[in-house]
C-alpha cells in the first residue's frame, strides 16, 4: 500500500502530486505497445485435371466448386503471441494484449484485407462457405488443368474463387500488427481527504455515477479507492477480499477511517500464481436494494458488502477477469 496523503498539505500540492502519479501510472501502461510482423502466403492448388488428348470429340464437364474462408481471432492472437515470444518483442509469457491496428503490404486482394480488418476490430470467429457451378469444354486432343488461388495467413485460411489455367507467382503479404498490452489490477490504494474536491482524479468509480466515497453517509474522512495496474501476470491480482472486523490491523488502511462505529474495514488483494485468471476491470456498485445483483450481466464477480453492519446503502467492489 502507498503512504497516506497528509491531511494538512495544501490543496494545490495534493492535486499536483495526484496528477503526476496518475500520469506515471498511465504511462507505464500506455507505453506497453509493440509491433509484431507476420507474413501471409498465396499459393495455387490443382483444382482439376481433365485429359482429353486421346479423343477426337469435345468433352463438356460440369464442376461444382466450393470456396470458403475460416477466420479465427483466437488463432490470430496465438500466432502473434508465438511469434512475439520467439522474437523477444516485449511480450511476456501469460501477458494479454489487444490488436490496435494492422498494416498490410503486397498483392493482397480486397476480400482478404477486409477479413483482417474485421477480424482485428470485431474479434470474431467466422466460417464462410459458398458453392458455385462452372461448365468447362475441353476440345479434341486437349487437356485442361485448372488451379485455384489459396491464401494462408495468421488466423485466416481462404480457398478463393479465383481460378487460372496458368498460375503465376504471387508475392507474400507483409503484415505489421500494433499491439497494446492489457493491464491487470496490481493493488488498490486507499486515499483519505477532508473534502470531496480533493479526491484523486483516477479513483475507482461507481458504475451508475453514484457517489464513490466509501464513507458516504457515515461521517469520518472521505475515503477513495485508487486502482494501480501492471502488465506483469506475476504481479497481478486474482482475487479481492473485504474484511470486516473489530480488531485494528496496522498493515492495512481502514475503509471506515474517522467513523465512530468501532468496526474496521479492509481490502485484501490476493495473487494466486497457480490461477490462470487475472483481474482486468474493476468498479464500485452502490445500491439501496439488497436484491440487486451486479453480476447479472456486466460484471462477473462482486465482493462482500463493504457497508456490512452499518446499514444504509449496500456497497460492493465488482470486477471482471481474463485468462492468461
Amino acid at each position: 500500500m502507498m503512504k497516506q496523503q497528509t491531511h494538512n498539505a495544501p490543496l494545490i500540492i495534493f492535486v499536483l502530486l495526484a496528477t503526476l502519479h496518475l500520469q506515471s501510472t498511465l504511462s507505464s501502461v500506455d507505453n506497453s505497445t509493440f509491433k509484431v510482423y507476420k507474413i501471409g502466403h498465396y499459393s495455387w492448388e490443382l483444382l482439376f485435371d481433365i485429359d482429353n488428348r486421346e479423343n477426337s470429340g469435345t468433352v463438356t464437364q460440369q464442376f461444382e466448386m466450393t470456396y470458403n474462408a475460416n477466420c479465427s481471432y483466437y488463432n490470430l492472437k496465438n500466432e502473434i503471441k508465438t511469434t512475439s515470444l520467439a522474437t523477444s518483442t516485449g511480450l511476456e509469457v501469460g501477458a494479454l494484449f489487444k490488436i490496435v491496428s494492422i498494416r498490410m503490404k503486397g498483392e493482397i486482394d480486397s476480400r482478404v484485407r477486409s477479413m483482417y480488418e474485421h477480424l482485428s476490430e470485431i474479434r470474431f470467429e467466422l466460417k464462410i462457405e459458398r458453392t458455385k457451378t462452372e461448365i468447362y469444354e475441353i476440345g479434341p486432343y486437349s487437356r485442361l488443368k485448372m488451379y485455384r488461388l489459396v491464401f494462408n495467413g495468421p488466423g485466416i485460411d481462404y480457398l478463393t474463387s479465383t481460378v487460372s489455367t496458368t498460375p503465376h507467382p504471387m508475392k507474400d503479404v507483409h503484415m505489421r500488427y500494433a499491439l497494446k498490452l492489457v493491464p491487470f489490477l496490481h493493488y488498490i490504494d486507499v486515499i483519505y481527504t477532508t473534502d470531496s474536491v480533493s479526491r484523486p482524479s483516477n479513483i475507482i468509480r461507481e458504475v451508475n455515477s453514484q457517489n464513490s466515497d466509501i464513507n458516504r453517509g457515515y461521517g469520518g474522512s472521505y475515503v477513495w479507492l485508487v486502482a494501480h495496474w501492471t502488465t506483469k501476470p506475476e504481479d497481478a491480482a486474482s482475487e479481492i477480499q473485504i474484511v470486516v472486523q473489530y480488531r485494528k490491523n496496522d498493515d492495512y488502511k481502514d475503509l471506515a477511517h474517522g467513523t465512530w462505529f468501532g468496526v474496521y474495514r479492509y481490502i485484501k488483494i490476493l495473487t494466486d500464481l497457480y490461477s490462470t485468471d487475472r483481474i482486468t476491470e474493476i468498479a464500485l456498485y452502490r445500491t439501496s436494494d439488497k436484491r440487486d445483483d451486479p453480476c447479472d450481466g456486466r460484471w462477473q464477480y462482486k465482493s462482500k458488502d463493504i457497508n456490512r453492519y452499518r446499514g444504509k446503502d449496500y456497497l460492493y467492489l465488482v470486477w471482471n477477469k481474463k485468462s492468461i
